[in-house]
């Protein structure tokens, strides 16, 4: 028995090592730079790797390429000398680093039990059984915004949006314009979300201030009964719901660092 155990146990890390070593093989190579296996389906979250198929492999690594030619053409060129990119490189370290340490601490534990929803459901189903037409700006320019909200107050919001889009990238604290039905999702953020459900058919919101340095404003257009199953309406109130836990959880520990490393501003 205890000879199969230590066979059993020398597979499974023969196997491991196998696998190791077959993420690190190279796909390809540009000059002396290889592009991994590992590499590759870095790009692919672990629940869609199943459904990405050849030609989707190839697509993300001829775009691999494509970067590691205009890099390493850049750094033969002295790019790397200059200010501007090295704080531009530091910054994206920094933002990567964030985002990582949110999806470990704060997005992997939240967990929504299906009573949650349901009762939720019961008591908001109000605000979920009808389709939201609106209209909405989101930019990082509160001012801006504020002369913009007065526009739509003034005038059709469809016709404002319609001249939002068609201006070329002067307005480049402008993030997003667009008008149709709402779809509740993780990429919204919750102020936003909330100021929609807060808001009556006709009304507009204030200038929200949906992350730092971020602001929407949002009219609403129009909204009916919906034609959604309650199955998927569940579907995005867990959404909703994991926005919710998310957010109060990142509050928490934005309090608790801040707490641990002191913040001083310098400007006013």
């Amino acid at each position: 028995m205890k000879l199969i155990i230590i066979l059993l146990i020398a597979l499974l890390i023969n196997c491991n090592k196998k696998e190791i070593k077959d993420k690190n093989y190279p796909v390809a190579k540009v000059g002396k730079i290889a592009i991994t296996k590992k590499e590759l389906e870095m790009h692919f979250p672990s629940n869609l790797k199943p459904f990405v198929d050849e030609e989707e492999k190839k697509r993300v690594l001829n775009l691999g390429i494509e970067t590691l030619l205009y890099y390493l053409a850049a750094k033969d060129e002295g790019f790397l000398n200059d200010s501007i990119i090295r704080l531009r490189i530091k910054w994206s370290e920094r933002l990567i680093l964030a985002e990582e340490y949110i999806k470990r601490k704060v997005e992997s534990k939240i967990q929504i039990k299906p009573s949650e929803v349901e009762n939720f459901y019961e008591i908001n189903r109000n605000n979920f059984e009808k389709d939201i037409t609106i209209a909405y700006v989101i930019g990082g320019n509160k001012n801006q915004l504020e002369e913009i909200r007065n526009k739509m107050i003034n005038s059709k919001p469809e016709k404002v949006i319609e001249e939002l889009k068609s201006l070329p990238n002067i307005i480049a604290n402008i993030e997003k314009t667009n008008l149709g039905v709402l779809k509740i999702n993780p990429d919204l953020p919750l102020p936003f979300i909330n100021a929609v459900l807060n808001l009556k058919t006709g009304e507009i919101s204030g200038v929200v201030e949906i992350s730092p340095f971020r602001y929407a404003i949002v009219k609403l257009i129009d909204e009916k009964k919906t034609d959604s199953k309650k199955e998927d309406l569940l579907k995005i109130i867990n959404s909703y719901l994991h926005l919710q836990k998310t957010q109060a959880k990142k509050d928490s520990i934005i309090n608790s660092l801040k707490q641990k490393y002191k913040v001083e501003i310098f400007i006013k």
